[in-house]
């Protein structure tokens, strides 16, 4: 997974502290994984239903993390790629769940997902810090190790294999949606009705808050985080966002983020943010990147298809 905190991000939590009802104790805890901080608040009359919930919801995002994470030496993903390319290797149910999610989004968003995207990551140094704008000729040596048609999963062995045998997966596009998904899953299994989970760009808000009908989210100005442009309502939905802020370097005067077109081979320019509203937490993550990367056309047949609740994309003025 990516290894940073992000700079900045349009969501902020407008919950009135006065809604709190006496009977009900808000609990948070917060617990740094995937390369970011997750945080788990929960409002809950049953201390030891409250305190099993959140021990197993983060127990469920460290497993998350043990399988699709591309930094750990031992987790699932690396140890799988390491023979992947030879032959068919028999994965997790929750492995193959993943990438068969992100083969779907890529076939929907013409190859613009791409989890093999990562070596371009590398290239323009967002991997390591080290950013640079590579050359055209860089740009297309590259390239031919990224395409998720390299990505073979056979649905009745539950096996992965990749045809090219430089090809990485990279899931920091959908990974931490994907694990709060699980984890607020684990929370209703709990029998918890009301709680937050928030991983700084992606959050999923369980039922309601305490004598409200619904969470209020601020989205904020990409470029003016103390502005707030838009108040949503929600309830029993995901919220992601991406965006150019969370993530770049100026060359020349030229912001380039660490989203990039896996088919141009260079940072997104057309848009810098973007903010998804539904039910499924590794949807919405998805299509926070994706959208960024989709003319207005795609967005919107995308969005009549999968019944998105609310979708909202910044465009980029300052080109």
């Amino acid at each position: 997974m990516k290894k940073i905190i992000f700079l900045g991000f349009i969501f902020v939590f407008l919950l009135q502290n006065n809604a709190l009802s006496l009977e009900l104790k808000k609990t948070i805890r917060a617990e740094y994984i995937m390369g970011t901080i997750f945080t788990i608040l929960v409002y809950s009359e049953e201390d030891n239903l409250t305190e099993k919930g959140i021990n197993e919801a983060f127990k469920e995002i460290r497993k998350y993390d043990s399988i699709l994470s591309n930094y750990k030496n031992d987790s699932e993903i690396n140890t799988v790629l390491k023979d992947a390319y030879k032959k068919p290797i028999k994965i997790s149910n929750e492995l193959y769940d993943v990438i068969n999610d992100c083969l779907f989004f890529s076939k929907l968003t013409n190859g613009k997902f791409d989890i093999t995207i990562e070596p371009l990551v590398k290239l323009w140094g967002f991997k390591n810090k080290n950013f640079k704008k590579p050359t055209l000729n860089q740009i297309n040596k590259i390239k031919k190790d990224i395409g998720y048609k390299n990505i073979i999963l056979d649905p009745k062995y539950h096996t992965l294999y990749i045809k090219n045998k430089n090809v990485t997966l990279d899931f920091g596009a959908i990974g931490k949606g994907y694990a709060i998904g699980k984890a607020a899953n684990i929370l209703k299994l709990n029998g918890i009705k009301s709680a937050f989970i928030d991983s700084v760009s992606n959050q999923y808000y369980l039922g309601t808050p305490p004598n409200q009908p619904f969470w209020k989210v601020g989205i904020k100005d990409p470029r003016n985080e103390d502005k707030i442009i838009k108040t949503i309502e929600v309830k029993d939905k995901s919220v992601s966002t991406s965006g150019d802020y969370e993530n770049y370097f100026f060359d020349n005067g030229i912001r380039y983020s660490h989203i990039i077109d896996p088919i141009s081979g260079y940072p997104i320019k057309d848009s810098i943010a973007s903010t998804i509203v539904c039910e499924n937490s590794g949807y919405a993550d998805a299509l926070s990147t994706s959208f960024l990367l989709i003319d207005e056309k795609k967005q919107n047949e995308i969005n009549k298809k999968l019944k998105i609740d609310y979708f909202v994309v910044f465009k980029n003025h300052d080109k």
